[in-house]
């Protein structure tokens, strides 16, 4: 890289800028469910499935409400209806293992 201040003109040391570039987080879902005015309705003893998109596979946490569910650290995350009819909103967090932090 050149620079000139004041007249005079220098020339810096090669340096190399590189980085990682990932899709942005996105989430499959699957299951028994209907998807009306944006909100998935899960009747009773049906499953729904979530799943983090790759590269997204390490340090993986689910949440509901927004706070961390127990042991629901895997890519896919399962729930079966009860007869409950509260919403709960679900999100997850992750990284790529290429880039964990």
């Amino acid at each position: 890289m050149e620079t000139t201040v004041a007249g005079c003109t220098e020339m810096s040391s090669n340096a190399v800028v590189d980085g990682w570039v990932f899709l942005l987080p996105f989430v499959i879902n699957g299951g028994e469910f209907n998807f009306v005015n944006g909100v998935f309705e899960v009747c009773l003893n049906d499953t729904i499935t979530f799943e983090l998109g790759p590269p997204y596979d390490t340090n993986i946490q689910w949440t509901a409400d927004g706070i961390p569910i127990a042991n629901e650290t895997n890519s896919i995350f399962k729930i079966t209806s009860s007869d409950a009819t509260e919403i709960i909103n679900y999100n997850v967090c992750g990284s790529p293992n290429i880039c964990p932090n």
